[in-house]
């Protein structure tokens, strides 16, 4: 009997097997069996072509024909350990350059060192509103040369950061998707730069986001009176006193003046700066009719609205109910006719910059309401014809006869009715 032994060595490829070894039977020698030795060399060596990393490498042993085994004896340059293959997929088996497998004079069992990454191209520029987000899908952005390449290496897939060059702008990166955030009211420009890094380097994308200034609402506001169960007596003695109307301040965050709208009844409005308005018990009777109770509710309601935008912004709370009861008024007066001219001292005084000037007539007669500074100069006038015999009441709103507001100081107001004249002092005090 005559057997023979030959050695087979595989040079650099890639292995999924459990055992390694070859037997080969001679067929011109029946009664022979050829028994091969195995030897692997400057290979890397993967387990059912899955990556098997450093820590939880699988012991892989490679046995020759007659069963002494060489234990964890790889051979000269063998691995099992990731080797960071740029696109194994489509048999593409350049090293990353950071590979564990790269030496300084060569690289295990693979082709080449350095893999080709995808082109980052530019993002545009994106406008956005003030208080809103963006989001911007990176993948859209990024071109492969070969695009049916399919990454295996845990570094292999490309990952993106990005970062704003202003502090009121937020970015986020979750997978592929950028969430642009600026700060709530924030507007303006800033620079975003997106890195992209895959397995073979790092490119930048900077692009630009413009925030669009938005007008914003005025800010909501509280009622501080009335409450629910306030009552205002009217009766002789205070029938020209006032109840004073009050609420929080609101304010508009891009710095626009406020302005308030008072309501009473649907029937009497006032445009107001303060956060106060003291409606006069004389409003309150000149809205009553004569066939109603001798106590009865109003509805009054306060808006707030933006100088630069006509948007009312109603108060916290909605409309506030006010009790009026004016029976001692009705018991102490048969007549609500006045009985002689009168001027009243202005309400409030000091002021600023709303007062409420109010008088009695007697008779049917058309007035001239003038005021001057304390110059004497006349700085305003108002005219009102055929008013009715009864009380009324003036809201002057601290301003000349062009619209503009007057400075502070002393002012004199002289009412004319027919051949009445009537002159009271008042103090405008910002």
């Amino acid at each position: 009997m005559f057997c023979c032994a030959i050695s087979f060595i595989l040079f650099p490829i890639i292995f999924a097997v459990s055992t390694v070894g070859t037997i080969i039977k001679d067929f011109s020698l029946p009664n022979c069996l050829l028994y091969s030795s195995l030897v692997i060399d400057n290979s890397i060596i993967l387990d059912s072509l899955a990556l098997i990393d450093s820590v939880s490498a699988k012991v892989i042993e490679i046995n020759s024909s007659n069963g002494i085994s060489f234990g964890n004896n790889y051979g000269k340059n063998n691995t099992n350990i990731d080797p960071l293959f740029c696109y194994r997929e489509i048999g593409e088996y350049s090293l990353h350059n950071s590979s564990p497998l790269i030496s300084a004079n060569e690289f295990v069992g693979a082709l080449d060192v350095g893999c080709h990454s995808p082109v980052f191209n530019l993002i545009e520029d994106i406008t956005i509103f003030e208080d809103s987000k963006s989001q911007v899908a990176l993948s859209q952005y990024v071109q492969y040369t070969n695009p049916v390449m399919l990454y295996v290496s845990s570094m292999a897939s490309p990952t993106f950061s990005a970062k704003s060059l202003s502090g009121e702008i937020k970015t986020s990166v979750k997978n592929d998707t950028l969430i642009i955030t600026p700060d709530t009211n924030w507007n303006g420009t800033s620079e975003i730069q997106v890195t992209m890094t895959d397995i073979g380097d790092q490119e930048t994308s900077n692009f630009a986001v413009s925030v669009q200034e938005i007008n914003d609402l005025p800010q909501s506001f509280e009622w501080v009176y009335p409450t629910t169960l306030d009552t205002v007596q009217i009766s002789e003695n205070n029938s020209f006193d006032w109840v004073t109307i009050k609420w929080t301040k609101s304010t508009d965050i891009d710095g626009n003046e406020v302005k308030y709208w008072f309501n009473l009844d649907d029937t009497y409005y006032v445009s107001l700066s303060d956060t106060t308005y003291n409606l006069s018990h004389s409003v309150l009777l000149a809205n009553w009719y004569y066939d109603e109770l001798s106590a009865r509710e109003f509805t009054v309601t306060v808006s707030a609205i933006d100088s630069e935008q006509p948007v009312f912004v109603p108060i916290n709370g909605g409309p506030q109910k006010l009790f009026v009861n004016r029976y001692q008024f009705l018991s102490t007066n048969d007549d609500l006719i006045p009985k002689k001219f009168k001027l009243y001292q202005n309400s409030p005084n000091p002021f600023n910059p709303n007062t409420h000037i109010r008088f009695d007539l007697p008779n049917n007669e058309s007035i001239r309401l003038t005021i001057y500074n304390i110059a004497g100069k006349q700085v305003a006038q108002i005219n009102k014809d055929n008013l009715s015999a009864g009380q009324h009441e003036i809201n002057w709103k601290g301003q000349d006869q062009y619209g503009d507001p007057l400075p502070s100081g002393l002012y004199i107001y002289r009412l004319v009715a027919g051949n009445k004249t009537s002159t009271r002092k008042m103090l405008l005090l910002k």
